[in-house]
């Protein structure tokens, strides 16, 4: 399984889109290990150290793919994705007004890993999976911008593809949650990555504190904004 991950990669796109100074702290916790634990088992298909909830999520997951995965063409597993976010990579998209300038931070791309990739040519099809091993649950997959994030990436890489199918696969909620994007999609989802990018890459991004995605921000402890919210006596004396 690969460690790389971006500090504007698609797992963290969803924070900085609502606070465009977030950052991952990196931290690690429990919950974190055991999912990247089941991840390793998922991609490898094997149980060794798993407990019987553990046995039954890896099981969830692999039950769910294992279809695809026999009627494609090629599967590639826990697979690093380069996600354009200015161009398809091939400097020739059809847009009326060209390719949208490089700004200043000349920032042009973003990567982050598929768990699971699977592709279908005959059809111009492909499908990729995300499994999600917690308890919290996910954006519906026609508004996540994670899952739009490595389509735009899968897309670029298999110019052939007509379309993607994004399934987010929760084994310990019962519940998956898809969509199909086309290519026409994909340059929308491609923009507003962009966006995302850009305003957090500013001179001086907007800071929206919250409590969903403060506790993970590794800006949390010197955010002024944040102070300013939870903490009124230092306000004080400021």
């Amino acid at each position: 399984m690969s460690d790389a991950h971006h500090k504007l990669g698609p797992s963290t796109l969803k924070w900085v889109e609502i606070c465009p100074g977030y950052r991952s702290s990196n931290e690690t916790n429990p919950m974190a290990e055991e999912g990247t634990m089941l991840h390793d088992r998922v991609e490898n298909e094997h149980y060794e150290g798993l407990d019987e909830v553990q046995i039954t999520l890896v099981d969830k997951c692999l039950e769910y793919s294992n279809s695809y995965c026999e009627e494609a063409d090629e599967v590639f597993k826990e697979e690093r994705l380069t996600i354009n976010i200015y161009s398809d990579g091939t400097n020739k998209m059809d847009k009326p007004s060209g390719l949208p300038p490089v700004p200043s931070h000349g920032m042009t791309s973003v990567f982050g890993t598929s768990d699971l990739t699977t592709v279908k040519k005959a059809d111009g099809h492909i499908d990729q999976f995300d499994w999600k091993f917690g308890l919290t649950a996910v954006e519906d997959a026609d508004i996540n911008i994670q899952g739009q994030a490595y389509a735009v990436g899968s897309m670029d890489r298999f110019p052939w593809a007509k379309t993607i199918t994004v399934h987010f696969v929760l084994p310990r909620r019962d519940e998956i949650t898809t969509h199909t994007f086309n290519r026409a999609d994909i340059e929308k989802a491609r923009d507003r990555i962009r966006l995302v990018v850009d305003r957090a890459l500013s001179d001086e991004p907007k800071l929206n504190p919250n409590t969903e995605s403060c506790r993970f921000c590794g800006r949390r402890v010197d955010c002024p904004a944040l102070a300013n919210e939870l903490l009124p006596l230092a306000r004080k004396y400021d």
